[in-house]
């Protein structure tokens, strides 16, 4: 009984094999025909109502390891496909999930901009399918994710010091509080375009997105020198909508910069700590440890509350340690 259940297994493997090629030039024949002309569709109605009768018949088969060739091979298709930003992605992901591919959940394990998707139930799926279809995706918002990065030319000190070209910058969530209760401010990624004096949003991904595309749209930039100020600019006569997005793009500007010092001196310090090991006493490293340690904290309260804004009372560890972390004055 077993060996004749391998033996039909085989065939279902042969036959789903067989049928992937199919399903794609299917599929292909499909997106083709989007561009076709009006007259031409109407040629190829039939044509086309026999490949939308295929393709349906094998995402439906009975045989769950054909009916699993059949998804495989229409879900490379559509997360394998020439996509170049954020918004062609989510309106792929919504059209897959129209197109019952894919279903919006809490519980999804694929995971894009915010939003949980799953594999549709029907597709019959297991954890290795499920692995790949991750896989695909995680490259998709990768390749993105590239091509927002491709074309910056300056790190966030440069942009700071006032060198012209086009800057991408990790902005991180912050917490504050606000009418005595704590709340996060979004974070990203943020680029920003400078001539060397004046500094205009370009684009940003994640939950600044649409702040940022709000100040694009009214178009607002950020004069250089105010970075070096202690408080955001205030531009009297301004209407307030866009004085909001000049002191939010300060704003973030200021928290993308705190956290590149803090990982700058995080790794000069580790750098110093690895010297540390191997010369000195195991005593001397646990001092050295410490002193990481306590200067960490003094850091994380600079990211937490701005280094304009510690108390004066509140000073900086250990001298010493203003070698390897920059002055925030």
């Amino acid at each position: 009984m077993i060996e004749e259940a391998e033996k039909q297994a085989e065939e279902d493997r042969q036959n789903a094999s067989a049928i992937q090629p199919k399903i794609l030039e299917g599929i292909a024949f499909l997106e083709r025909l989007k561009g076709a002309s009006k007259e031409a569709r109407e040629r190829l109605k039939e044509q086309t109502e026999q490949v939308e009768t295929f393709l349906k018949v094998h995402m439906n088969h009975g045989v769950p390891v054909v009916r699993r060739a059949a998804w495989t091979a229409i879900l490379e298709f559509e997360l394998t496909r020439p996509v170049e930003s954020r918004v062609e992605l989510e309106a792929l992901l919504s059209d897959l999930v129209k197109r019952n591919f894919l279903q919006e959940t809490p519980k999804g394990d694929l995971q894009a901009y915010g939003k949980l998707y799953q594999v549709h139930p029907e597709s019959q799926f297991g954890n290795l399918e499920k692995v790949w279809v991750k896989t695909l995706l995680r490259d998709l918002v990768g390749k993105i994710k590239e091509g927002f990065l491709a074309g910056t030319t300056l790190t966030i000190e440069e942009l700071f010091d006032g060198l012209p070209g086009e800057c991408a910058v990790e902005v991180p969530p912050e917490k504050v509080t606000q009418n005595g209760q704590p709340l996060w401010l979004k974070g990203g990624v943020l680029r920003v375009k400078s001539d060397g004096e004046y500094i205009v949003p370009e684009d940003a991904m994640g939950g600044i997105e649409a702040a940022i595309q709000q100040a694009r749209e009214l178009k607002i930039g950020l004069q250089l020198q105010s970075l070096k100020r202690t408080n955001p600019p205030f531009i009297k006569g301004l209407e307030p909508t866009k004085g909001n997005k000049i002191r939010l793009l300060w704003y973030l500007l200021q928290r993308a910069k705190r956290l590149d010092e803090e990982r700058r001196f995080q790794c000069r310090f580790q750098l110093c700590l690895s010297s540390t090991r191997r010369k000195k006493s195991p005593q001397t490293t646990k001092r050295a440890q410490n002193r990481f340690n306590a200067v960490s904290s003094y850091v994380s309260l600079l990211r937490d509350v701005g280094p304009h804004y510690v108390p004066h009372y509140v000073s900086m560890p250990f001298p010493a340690m203003s070698l390897f972390y920059p002055s925030t004055s």
